[in-house]
């Protein structure tokens, strides 16, 4: 990475976190540029591939295409075993997940077939989405013993979008059926606060029958129903305990969260936690005022 070197002020923050094997990288600078040369890559190849989502300022990328215009929320993507040039000038920030190419398992000849045509996948907007909430919780994320799990979920997605570009249509078949399973759990995720998300909707999102559905499910000995109530119960959860979500009644929340059955969420969020919406929120609240006055003890108490 190259930063301007005309004497201009220069900010510039990078963050990295750990996913297994696999990155999540984030860079916010007043202008950059990166690029390997042939020469480079050659003597020093990255087995990397780079997924990325401009997320502020226009991008500058080339690899195997001319010069092409990245704008924010654009999804473009780097083989690091190969040259390329990315940059933008004034204040700009893009985010990365990059995943080990032996692990994504697709031939450089593919990714050379593909790579320049992302946004032509049925899957673009998935992979896209995916991303950038990968980031939205990348602290909790990177601290979790699942790490590499989600990362695998990432980079199965990432399979099937390359896949899905294919001319061959019996390669995009394949793909489609191995990673059928992990873009259905993908699919759920991003559309929890759905409350009209059920097994009819996600058939139709996949273009399969509700028979190849459950079939599906079944093999992955998991019931979707109660994959979906238990991933909205856990969001619910998680919301509760936020100080910012103090004052939202609980209905409102499990609402956001696509319940419908008010009786039904709270029947249910105590069978799969021990405590009721409300003394989980309660005894949450009174861990946080615990921690919030030993801090401040222990502060006073240093001086």
């Amino acid at each position: 990475m190259a930063l301007p070197g005309d004497g201009r002020p220069v900010n510039a923050r990078l963050d990295v976190w750990q996913l297994g094997g696999s990155y999540l990288f984030r860079a916010e600078t007043s202008s950059v540029r990166m690029s390997r040369s042939e020469q480079q890559a050659r003597r020093d190849p990255v087995p990397l591939l780079a997924l990325a989502v401009q997320e502020r300022g226009d991008g500058l990328h080339r690899q195997f295409t001319p010069l092409n215009r990245v704008h924010p929320g654009v999804l473009m993507a780097m083989d690091m075993t190969e040259p390329f040039e990315f940059s933008w000038s004034g204040q700009g920030a893009s985010r990365a997940f990059m995943m080990p190419l032996e692990q994504l398992d697709v031939p450089s000849r593919r990714l050379r077939q593909a790579l320049p045509h992302l946004a032509r996948s049925p899957l673009y907007d998935l992979m896209t989405s995916h991303i950038v909430e990968l980031f939205g919780a990348a602290d909790a994320l990177s601290a979790n013993a699942a790490a590499a799990r989600i990362a695998d979920a990432g980079i199965d997605l990432a399979r099937a979008l390359l896949a899905s570009l294919s001319p061959d249509a019996a390669v995009r078949r394949d793909a489609a059926a191995q990673t059928l399973w992990a873009r259905i759990r993908e699919y759920v995720r991003q559309n929890l606060r759905d409350p009209g998300l059920d097994a009819a909707s996600v058939a139709a999102a996949h273009n399969i029958s509700l028979r190849k559905l459950y079939n599906v499910c079944a093999a992955a000995d998991t019931s979707l129903e109660q994959m979906i109530i238990r991933r909205r119960l856990e969001g619910v959860r998680a919301e509760l305990a936020l100080p910012a979500a103090r004052f939202r009644s609980i209905e409102s929340i499990a609402r956001g969260w696509g319940f419908r059955n008010i009786s039904h969420f709270t029947r249910r969020f105590g069978q799969e936690f021990g405590l009721s919406p409300r003394e989980w929120r309660t005894a949450r609240a009174q861990e946080q005022h615990l921690d919030t006055h030993q801090s401040v003890t222990g502060v006073s108490g240093g001086g």
